[in-house]
């Protein structure tokens, strides 16, 4: 079985607590959401589950779209174990890799489905940047 993670708690948190103040027993709250009897327990009692990385790391690309990992690393260290969990979980996360492997870690991008057109324009100005630098240092 795979582990459900903080994000998928998180997300079941606001549901379980409509179903909590509309009557529901804790015990259908959580057989219905697929959660533990303690954790709703838990909840009824204020305690609230963290965001976790997974749903901060969406986030980000939601709000700054197409990424290298040069600047995804900043602030998300473990990027590849994210994805990965992405694609475990059924997120909608990708990852491109060009094919200029010499600029290290400004050759692969993380992005969302529905931003392709916005990666690629991404992408393209970045080996067009690149070229240029290369072309007025190699001179």
């Amino acid at each position: 079985m795979i582990r459900k993670g903080k994000d998928f708690y998180h997300n079941q948190y606001d549901k379980a607590m409509q179903m909590y103040r509309d009557g529901i027993s804790i015990k259908d709250i959580a057989n219905s959401l697929g959660i533990s009897y303690s954790s709703v327990y838990s909840w009824t009692k204020g305690k609230i589950p963290e965001e976790g990385k997974l749903n901060e790391f969406i986030a980000f690309l939601e709000k700054t779209g197409p990424s290298p990992v040069i600047v995804i690393r900043e602030m998300f260290s473990s990027h590849d174990d994210l994805y990965q969990n992405s694609l475990k979980r059924g997120f909608n996360v990708k990852r491109y890799k060009t094919s200029l492997q010499k600029i290290g870690s400004a050759a692969t991008w993380y992005y969302l489905e529905g931003q392709e057109d916005e990666l690629k324009k991404r992408v393209l100005d970045m080996v067009k940047r690149y070229k240029e630098l290369r072309e007025k240092f190699v001179a």
